[in-house]
């Protein structure tokens, strides 16, 4: 399938594909939500250093190279309330050029543990849409059982919302035909309102909102995973990570896999 997409760009991209690749570009992964405290119901657990939102059967992180070296024996190992790390989220790309220099292993390592995987891009919205999915499929191969392709939304870099919302549509469209599957969009209730919400809301969503008794987001929303803490403390992690939870259960996690 690779081959073939690779045959269906003009002449012009097949020449400038393999320069734009090699130019190498590290951006530093930004965050700007905004948040307050709130009193939740939470559960304290020996071996995650933190609060975890009750109710949820399935519980998972995602990480890129800011997490540093991740021991995954002992991810493997590390339990919630009784219950294992159900997925792991890997950062890939970023942009047209970054390539996340921790992924392989990372990438490796949660298939070789058997924890449930998913790969996801960082979208900048000053490059090119389409070789930015490219990017992503060139450095990703996805197999049975993996998690679909997360495109993450989070900075605007000066475009308007129009402008972010078509980019990432585009992207969209071409990892979707690449891969068969429809991508997972993640983003925060800010950039969910304002470039999601009525434009998006046929993919599936992955929503951050921090310290909140459950994601602010309209009634009629529904969302698969939901990332509840950036401060996350796990054992086989020395940085801080994202602790997630997913919404369903395991059958409907095995649904959403690739086959």
């Amino acid at each position: 399938m690779l081959k073939q997409s690779i045959k269906n760009l003009s002449w012009k991209w097949k020449l400038l594909l393999p320069i734009l690749l090699l130019i190498g570009g590290d951006y530093i992964r930004r965050r700007d939500f905004l948040e307050e405290e709130h009193n939740v119901k939470y559960k304290k657990y020996e071996n995650i250093t933190n609060s975890i939102p009750e109710g949820y059967a399935i519980h998972g992180i995602d990480i890129s190279k800011h997490n540093g070296e991740v021991w995954w024996k002992q991810i493997k190992e590390s339990t919630i309330d009784s219950t294992k790390i159900g997925f792991v989220f890997v950062k890939a790309t970023e942009g047209m050029f970054f390539f996340d220099k921790e992924f392989s292993d990372n990438w490796h390592s949660a298939r070789r543990y058997g924890l449930r995987r998913g790969a996801y891009h960082f979208y900048r919205p000053r490059f090119n849409a389409t070789l930015q999915a490219w990017n992503f499929i060139i450095n990703t191969r996805l197999k049975k059982g993996d998690l679909p392709p997360v495109l993450d939304i989070e900075v605007e870099e000066g475009y308007s919302d129009m402008q972010i919302t078509m980019a990432c549509k585009t992207w969209l469209n071409v990892i979707e035909k690449h891969y068969g599957v429809k991508p997972i969009i993640y983003t925060n209730v800010k950039y969910y309102n304002r470039l999601i919400r009525g434009k998006l809301d046929e993919y599936p969503l992955w929503i951050a909102n921090y310290r909140q008794p459950k994601p602010l987001l309209p009634a009629d929303q529904k969302w698969l995973f939901w990332q509840h803490s950036d401060k996350g403390r796990l054992v086989g992690i020395n940085e801080f990570v994202d602790l997630n939870v997913f919404s369903g259960d395991s059958t409907a996690l095995e649904k959403l896999c690739l086959k």
